[in-house]
């Protein structure tokens, strides 16, 4: 985890040297634009979400613009030395292989763990009296495959929250669950890059319906 990715993408972690790896990109993407939640099948009107990122040519994430109808835009921007995420509200720090192993704040720290291969196995939040810890497993193409969260305020051996991730051959996130809600999730269209364009997202369990996310994306030359 040299530099900082998106997070409501693909599900990629592990040893991704770069946004592109880590959001399951192919190709030298330059902005990538997503629109969440923006069509119900019911013919009522959800909330429009609508982020955009900027990558350089390394592939680093650079801003980060987030959309909403009812609120005001979210506007982040990041910057590198080295590859190496530099620091900006917090305080970051990396071991000798470059990997994000603490980040530190006035108000909370996070403490990464990472196995021999790189894959992130562990994350330790520590905010206030408050501590909890986020375990995740992977499959052998890096990809997470489940994800704990334990609060260690409650239980050390019961977790809070579960995720699963199953994917297809082609690696893409076709199933999610969240505890006991599941989303189901197929590929409409993708450009001659082979990233995907549109995905239907089946919310079979929380709300049963279905939504359309959309993608545009731009390349460097």
């Amino acid at each position: 985890m040299k530099s900082l990715f998106s997070s409501f993408l693909q599900p990629y972690v592990g040893n991704s040297k770069n946004g592109w790896q880590y959001c399951g990109l192919k190709g030298q993407v330059k902005y990538l634009k997503t629109y969440y939640m923006d069509h119900r099948y019911n013919g009522e009107s959800d909330r429009l979400i609508i982020v955009e990122e900027f990558f350089n040519t390394s592939g680093d994430l650079v801003t980060l613009i987030e959309r909403r109808e009812d609120k005001m835009p979210r506007h982040f921007v990041y910057e590198y030395e080295r590859g190496l995420l530099k620091p900006e509200k917090g305080h970051y720090i990396y071991d000798n292989n470059g990997y994000l192993i603490e980040v530190q704040d006035k108000n909370y720290s996070d403490k990464y763990i990472y196995n021999a291969n790189g894959e992130l196995m562990e994350i330790l939040n520590q905010w206030g009296n408050s501590q909890q810890i986020t375990k995740f497993a992977f499959n052998t193409k890096g990809l997470i495959t489940h994800k704990y969260l334990y609060d260690l305020g409650r239980s050390e051996s019961i977790a809070q929250e579960k995720e699963i991730f199953e994917y297809d051959p082609l690696y893409h996130l076709i199933s999610y669950q969240m505890n006991t809600s599941i989303i189901e999730y197929q590929y409409l269209r993708y450009d001659n890059k082979g990233n995907w364009l549109y995905r239907l997202e089946d919310h079979r369990n929380k709300f049963n319906k279905i939504y359309i996310t959309q993608r545009q994306i731009e390349y460097y030359l």
